[in-house]
């Protein structure tokens, strides 16, 4: 969730943050992750997670004597709707955590993060992978995420490169951009340009928080662009190939694995794998439509 005050908003990951100043009037805060860097020390508990009296999940943090990692990244306290990239977000966190998790699914793989942001999961990304591309769109955030990866460059093995993508121009794409019904079309749209483009099927994760608002109109609390989000999974889109769609079908992942980031891992925080699918435009209407899953 965020804070708004006004028409700026303040991301929930920055409540109560404490960092240092930046030359550009922006904060410094260092993120402290923990890795197990010998197996057969347990850092954990045995505890299964559990949840508190909010129904949130409570997974077993690692104790505070082994910190070792840690990325110091610049943001913004708060910004405008257009500017919130400059902030770090608790589906960023997220992310982060599940590529820890599973590092072996990135290690030595090249990885494209669409919707950089603050660069903070391409920078956890290259932790194990070989090659990372940190992309995203607007000068200062590509400068503040620019100078993140210059300031981390000694704390990750792989290589990041930024660069700018406009995700609202042909073949573009963004992730957690599931706050706007405009957004979210040009994502899905583009990574079926980004499927033709690279002629094969790349693995694809979004995390974000489905945003719960009391609106007039349904006079009930309702997420309306996370109900967009699910509608446009029924819709084919064009991949620039005359003649081939692509159709989506979303797989939702658990979020009960190891968290090595602080941040309260609420229940609206979801993490999803995208799968496509070719289909020739002449046989659409004699195809069943793409289906939701949970795990």
């Amino acid at each position: 969730m965020a804070s708004s005050v006004g028409d700026t908003f303040l991301s929930d990951v920055h409540v109560g943050t404490f960092g240092s100043l930046s030359n550009q009037g922006t904060l410094i805060t260092r993120f402290i992750f923990h890795l197990q860097n010998n197996s057969s020390l347990d850092f954990f508990s045995d505890d299964q997670p559990t949840e508190d009296v909010d129904g949130d999940i409570e997974v077993a943090r690692r104790s505070s004597l082994f910190e070792n990692g840690v990325l110091s990244i610049e943001h913004a306290m708060s910004t405008t709707l257009p500017n919130v990239g400059l902030q770090v977000w608790r589906g960023a966190l997220l992310m982060s955590d599940y590529l820890l998790a599973h590092s072996e699914s990135v290690e030595g793989a090249i990885v494209l993060e669409l919707g950089a942001g603050t660069g903070l999961v391409s920078l956890v990304a290259a932790i194990a992978a070989a090659q990372v591309f940190c992309t995203d769109t607007g000068k200062e955030v590509m400068e503040v995420c620019q100078r993140n990866v210059i300031r981390n460059s000694n704390e990750v093995t792989g290589n990041v490169l930024v660069r700018e993508i406009n995700w609202t121009q042909p073949f573009v794409s963004s992730l957690s951009v599931i706050y706007s019904d405009k957004l979210t079309d040009a994502f899905l749209s583009c990574l079926a340009q980004l499927h033709f483009k690279l002629n094969k099927t790349p693995t694809i994760l979004l995390a974000f928080e489905r945003r719960i608002n009391f609106t007039i109109e349904d006079l009930a609390p309702v997420a309306p662009a996370y109900n967009h989000f699910m509608s446009c999974l029924e819709t084919m889109y064009s991949t620039g190939n005359n003649g081939v769609a692509v159709s989506f079908k979303a797989e939702q992942l658990s979020t009960e694995f190891e968290q090595y980031f602080e941040y309260k891992r609420v229940k609206e925080l979801e993490i999803w794998k995208l799968h496509m699918t070719e289909v020739q435009l002449d046989t659409v209407n004699k195809k069943s439509k793409p289906t939701c899953s949970k795990n």
